[in-house]
């Protein structure tokens, strides 16, 4: 698998305001911003790394929020 050596994740909501920011790998959001439950909707991550050979990964998607 892969090997990530430098890792960055970011969940921004509808209007692409950042609401979660993390380098810890598998730390994942509690659905709050500043202690605060986020609306149900449908939030964007995108995740940057770089692995143990020096190559950039990207990846992205959505996630949706249900309360």
């Amino acid at each position: 698998g892969e090997s990530i050596i430098e890792y960055e994740i970011n969940i921004f909501n509808r209007w692409g305001q950042q609401i979660f920011s993390s380098t810890t790998l598998y730390k994942g959001w509690d659905g709050k911003l500043q202690g605060v439950d986020q609306p149900s909707g449908v939030y964007v991550w995108m995740a940057q790394g770089i692995d143990k050979d020096n190559k950039a990964i990207t990846r992205q998607g959505t996630v949706t929020v249900i309360r």
